[in-house]
């Protein structure tokens, strides 16, 4: 802000995984991950929309999520949760900028596997959040989620391929960006799911 006096875009494009089920994963990691990948998004927005309402000029937020925002999945539900957080908070937003006729757009990218170095996550950790003795993360179950986590990435797509589709979505203010076509009929299912009241819907259910 001291250089260039205004912001014009804000990309939050924090996000870290998270391993483990639901009696696995431990305290630590859900404190580290829910700060990470919902927190630094209230954070960020906290900080700059108050400037960007301020500069009374076009302004545009970019949220980056994840498909599994949208989705869940029979794994990772800390990670799930957490994508979901940040897109319900991103849905909220929206709509309160749309009531006050703010000129501010406001989209989640919410992509499939890109090939990113997002299972180098632990190398990042804080100081707070690193890795000591805890037998969790030196069992033989985190080291195969760990390398399973690495080889959906590696097989994912490139950044090349997804970057433009970003722009041009964000060049038609389109608020949902997905990337991954696989995974369109399982959403479009999951609202008869949801409105049928049924149970949550998995990948069978469409296949």
């Amino acid at each position: 802000m001291d250089r260039y006096g205004r912001c014009d875009i804000l990309v939050n494009n924090a996000g870290v995984s998270a391993l483990g089920e639901i009696n696995q994963f431990t305290e630590k990691d859900l404190h580290w991950v829910t700060s990470v990948n919902y927190f630094a998004h209230v954070y960020m927005m906290k900080r700059f929309l108050p400037q960007m309402l301020d500069q009374k000029t076009h302004g545009q937020i970019l949220n980056v999520c994840s498909i599994a925002g949208i989705i869940t999945s029979q794994s990772a539900p800390l990670y799930f949760s957490t994508k979901h957080a940040a897109v319900a908070l991103s849905e909220a937003v929206y709509k309160w900028l749309k009531k006050i006729e703010a000129d501010i757009d406001i989209a989640v990218f919410c992509p499939g596997f890109i090939q990113t170095k997002m299972y180098e996550t632990d190398k990042h950790r804080p100081d707070r959040f690193k890795i000591e003795d805890e037998p969790w993360y030196h069992s033989e179950t985190y080291k195969t989620y760990s390398a399973f986590n690495k080889q959906v990435l590696d097989g994912g797509k490139t950044l090349e391929e997804v970057i433009p589709q970003v722009f041009e979505a964000l060049g038609k203010e389109q608020f949902y960006i997905l990337t991954h076509d696989q995974y369109d009929g399982l959403i479009r299912k999951q609202g008869e799911f949801e409105a049928d009241m049924e149970r949550p819907i998995d990948y069978g259910d469409v296949q």
